[in-house]
Protein backbone atom coordinates (compact mmCIF):
# COMPACT_ATOMS: atom_id res chain seq x y z
CA UNK A 1 0.00 0.00 0.00
CA UNK A 2 2.97 2.54 0.66
CA UNK A 3 4.05 2.33 -2.49
CA UNK A 4 1.33 2.76 -4.74
CA UNK A 5 0.75 5.93 -2.28
CA UNK A 6 4.33 6.35 -3.20
CA UNK A 7 3.54 6.38 -6.32
CA UNK A 8 0.17 8.40 -6.97
CA UNK A 9 1.87 11.25 -5.03
CA UNK A 10 5.13 11.36 -7.55
CA UNK A 11 2.23 10.98 -10.02
CA UNK A 12 0.23 14.32 -8.59
CA UNK A 13 3.12 16.30 -7.71
CA UNK A 14 4.38 15.87 -11.13
CA UNK A 15 1.18 17.50 -12.48
CA UNK A 16 1.14 20.24 -10.32
CA UNK A 17 4.47 21.43 -11.82
CA UNK A 18 3.52 20.71 -15.28
CA UNK A 19 4.37 23.62 -17.65
CA UNK A 20 1.30 25.95 -18.74
CA UNK A 21 -0.15 24.49 -22.03
CA UNK A 22 -0.07 25.70 -25.61
CA UNK A 23 -3.84 26.39 -25.48
CA UNK A 24 -3.83 28.24 -21.84
CA UNK A 25 -1.25 30.43 -23.03
CA UNK A 26 -2.62 31.25 -26.76
CA UNK A 27 -6.44 32.35 -24.74
CA UNK A 28 -4.74 34.30 -22.59
CA UNK A 29 -2.72 36.09 -25.04
CA UNK A 30 -6.17 36.30 -27.06
CA UNK A 31 -8.16 37.84 -24.06
CA UNK A 32 -5.38 40.32 -23.19
CA UNK A 33 -5.56 41.03 -26.66
CA UNK A 34 -9.37 41.55 -27.08
CA UNK A 35 -9.24 43.92 -23.86
CA UNK A 36 -6.69 46.07 -24.98
CA UNK A 37 -8.63 46.46 -28.52
CA UNK A 38 -12.39 47.39 -26.77
CA UNK A 39 -10.98 49.57 -23.89
CA UNK A 40 -7.19 50.84 -24.80
CA UNK A 41 -7.53 51.47 -28.66
CA UNK A 42 -8.92 54.10 -30.34
CA UNK A 43 -12.25 54.17 -32.38
CA UNK A 44 -11.19 54.28 -35.11
CA UNK A 45 -7.21 53.65 -37.18
CA UNK A 46 -5.75 53.82 -40.49
CA UNK A 47 -7.13 50.95 -42.32
CA UNK A 48 -3.28 49.41 -42.89
CA UNK A 49 -2.91 49.61 -38.77
CA UNK A 50 -6.91 48.01 -38.50
CA UNK A 51 -6.23 45.31 -40.38
CA UNK A 52 -3.05 44.59 -38.83
CA UNK A 53 -5.18 44.52 -35.77
CA UNK A 54 -7.57 42.27 -37.56
CA UNK A 55 -5.00 39.80 -39.01
CA UNK A 56 -2.66 39.64 -35.17
CA UNK A 57 -6.24 38.36 -33.38
CA UNK A 58 -7.30 35.85 -36.03
CA UNK A 59 -4.06 33.95 -35.70
CA UNK A 60 -4.32 34.00 -31.91
CA UNK A 61 -8.31 32.36 -32.25
CA UNK A 62 -6.34 30.14 -34.57
CA UNK A 63 -4.19 28.82 -32.40
CA UNK A 64 -6.38 28.96 -29.10
CA UNK A 65 -8.93 26.70 -31.58
CA UNK A 66 -5.98 24.54 -33.15
CA UNK A 67 -4.23 24.12 -29.42
CA UNK A 68 -7.36 23.14 -28.16
CA UNK A 69 -8.10 20.32 -30.17
CA UNK A 70 -4.67 18.61 -30.68
CA UNK A 71 -5.23 18.68 -26.90
CA UNK A 72 -8.37 17.81 -25.75
CA UNK A 73 -9.33 15.84 -29.03
CA UNK A 74 -6.29 13.61 -30.00
CA UNK A 75 -9.40 10.70 -30.63
CA UNK A 76 -11.04 13.05 -33.17
CA UNK A 77 -8.18 14.86 -35.10
CA UNK A 78 -7.87 13.20 -38.22
CA UNK A 79 -10.29 12.09 -40.94
CA UNK A 80 -9.98 10.55 -44.12
CA UNK A 81 -11.46 11.77 -47.69
CA UNK A 82 -11.45 9.92 -50.60
CA UNK A 83 -9.83 12.80 -52.88
CA UNK A 84 -8.12 14.88 -50.65
CA UNK A 85 -6.34 11.91 -48.37
CA UNK A 86 -5.92 12.57 -44.52
CA UNK A 87 -6.63 16.20 -43.02
CA UNK A 88 -6.21 17.03 -39.01
CA UNK A 89 -9.84 18.45 -37.91
CA UNK A 90 -7.37 21.33 -35.78
CA UNK A 91 -6.14 22.61 -39.44
CA UNK A 92 -9.81 22.82 -40.90
CA UNK A 93 -10.83 24.32 -37.71
CA UNK A 94 -7.93 26.70 -37.73
CA UNK A 95 -8.34 27.81 -40.90
CA UNK A 96 -12.07 28.36 -40.51
CA UNK A 97 -12.08 30.40 -37.07
CA UNK A 98 -9.12 32.35 -39.11
CA UNK A 99 -11.15 33.14 -41.70
CA UNK A 100 -14.25 33.81 -39.66
CA UNK A 101 -12.64 36.41 -37.34
CA UNK A 102 -10.59 37.77 -40.43
CA UNK A 103 -14.13 38.90 -42.06
CA UNK A 104 -14.98 40.20 -38.89
CA UNK A 105 -12.58 42.70 -38.77
CA UNK A 106 -12.91 43.39 -42.03
CA UNK A 107 -16.77 44.19 -41.67
CA UNK A 108 -18.38 46.96 -40.55
CA UNK A 109 -19.15 45.34 -37.38
CA UNK A 110 -15.17 45.51 -36.59
CA UNK A 111 -14.78 46.64 -33.20
CA UNK A 112 -12.04 48.97 -34.31
CA UNK A 113 -13.41 51.40 -37.28
CA UNK A 114 -10.83 52.07 -40.95
CA UNK A 115 -10.52 55.51 -41.14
Amino acid sequence: MSRRRAKLRRRLWQRQERQPSGTLLAATLLVFFLAIVYFVAPPSLPSFFQRLIGLANAVLAMLVVVFAIREFGHRFNRLRLPMIGRLRTSQIAGVAVFLLVLAWWLSPWAPIEAG
